[in-house]
C-alpha cells in the first residue's frame, strides 16, 4: 500500500511538474502570439497607409492628367483662334489694299 501511495504521489508530482511546464509554455506562446498580433497590426496599418498613399497618388495623377488634357485642349483652341486671326488679318490687309487702290 505504501508503494501504491508512493507511486501515486510520485505520479501526481510528475503531473504537477508537467502541468507547471505546460502553463509556462502556454504563457510563452501567449506572449509570442501577442507579439505576432502587434506585428500583424503594424503590417496592416502600413499596408493601409501605403494603399492610402497609392490611392492619393493615383487620384493626384488622374487629376493632373485631366488638367493637362484641359490645358492641351485650350492650347489647341488658341492655335485655331490664332489661325482665324491670321486669316482675318490677311482679309483685312487685302480689303485695305483694295480700298487704297480704289481711293488712288
Amino acid at each position: 500500500m505504501k508503494n501504491t501511495t508512493s507511486d501515486l504521489l510520485s505520479e501526481t508530482k510528475q503531473l504537477k511538474d508537467k502541468l507547471l511546464k505546460s502553463i509556462e509554455k502556454k504563457k510563452r506562446l501567449q506572449q509570442k502570439i501577442a507579439k505576432m498580433k502587434i506585428t500583424e497590426e503594424k503590417i496592416k496599418s502600413e499596408i493601409e497607409t501605403n494603399i492610402g498613399f497609392n490611392n492619393v497618388e493615383q487620384i493626384l495623377k488622374q487629376e493632373l492628367q485631366k488638367i493637362i488634357m484641359l490645358e492641351e485642349e485650350a492650347l489647341k483652341n488658341l492655335d485655331k483662334e490664332q489661325e482665324k486671326i491670321k486669316e482675318y488679318i490677311i482679309q483685312y490687309e487685302n480689303q485695305t489694299q483694295q480700298w487704297n487702290n480704289i481711293i488712288s
